[in-house]
C-alpha cells in the first residue's frame, strides 16, 4: 500500500509494516518499491510459471540464467552480455514454464545509481540490444557475485545443485514447492552450472558466451 504523509513524502507498507524499515521517502522511490512488490505478487500467484530472482540472456538458442538476490550485480552482468551480442530476456526474473524453458520478461534494465536504492531504467535498445521472443531451454546457470578485483575461476556444480540454487531464489518456493522443484529441475537438467566470484562484468561477459558455445556444441 502507498500512503501519503503530511510532509509530502510517502510510505510503502505491506501487512501494515513499512517496507525496508523506511518510514518516509519521495514519490519516485515509493513507486519503485510498490512496483517491486507488485512483481513479487505476480511471481507468487502466476501459477502456470515459476519466477526465479535472476538475470537472463539468450545466446545461440539457449539461456544463461544468473540467479541472485538484489545487489549481487546481476543487472550489470546482463547489460554486459547484451553489449556483447546476447539477447535480452530479463534483469530480474527467470520465468520458467512447466517444460523447464525460460520465457521473456523484458522489463527495462534497472541499474542502481552508485550502488544505492534508487535505480534508473534503461531501454534495451539503448544498449544496442534486443528482447527475446518465445521460450528457450537453459544452457548455463551462472552463480556469481561481484567482488572488486576478483578473478573468474569457477567451479562446476551438478545440475541438481543448480536446481537447488534456483529453488533458493524462487518467489513461490514456499507456496508451491513441488511445482517449483519440478520446473527448475527440468530447467537445469542439461545446463552447465558454474559458481565463482567475478570481477568486472565487461571482462566476464565474452568468456561466458564462449563457454556456452563450447557447452552447446
Amino acid at each position: 500500500m502507498l500512503e501519503a504523509m503530511t510532509n509530502g513524502n510517502f510510505i510503502v507498507t505491506l501487512d501494515d509494516e513499512e517496507l525496508g524499515g523506511i518510514q518516509s521517502i519521495d514519490l519516485d522511490l515509493a513507486l519503485e518499491m510498490l512496483e517491486a512488490q507488485l512483481r513479487v505478487f505476480l511471481g507468487t500467484w502466476a501459477t502456470d510459471t515459476t519466477f526465479v530472482h535472476a538475470g537472463v540472456v539468450a545466446h545461440e538458442g539457449r539461456a544463461i540464467v544468473i540467479p541472485a538476490a538484489s545487489f549481487a550485480g546481476k543487472t550489470t552482468l546482463v547489460a554486459a552480455l547484451v553489449k556483447n551480442g546476447a539477447t535480452y530476456y530479463s534483469d530480474e526474473f527467470a520465468v520458467i514454464n512447466a517444460d523447464g524453458h525460460v520465457i521473456p520478461y523484458p522489463k527495462p534494465l534497472s541499474l542502481r545509481d552508485d550502488g544505492g536504492w534508487e535505480q534508473t531504467d534503461h531501454a534495451i535498445e539503448s544498449l544496442g540490444g534486443a528482447a527475446g521472443e518465445g521460450p528457450i531451454p537453459v544452457g548455463m546457470v551462472v552463480v556469481t557475485v561481484y567482488e572488486p578485483g576478483a578473478k573468474w575461476e569457477p567451479k562446476r556444480l551438478s545440475a541438481g545443485a543448480g536446481a537447488m540454487i534456483m529453488v533458493k531464489n524462487a518467489i513461490p518456493a514456499q507456496e508451491r514447492p513441488q511445482q517449483v522443484m519440478a520446473a527448475v529441475s527440468r530447467a537445469s537438467r542439461d545446463a552447465l552450472v558454474l559458481e565463482g566470484e567475478r570481477g568486472e562484468a565487461d571482462e566476464l561477459a565474452p568468456v561466458l558466451l564462449a563457454e556456452l558455445e563450447r557447452h552447446a556444441g
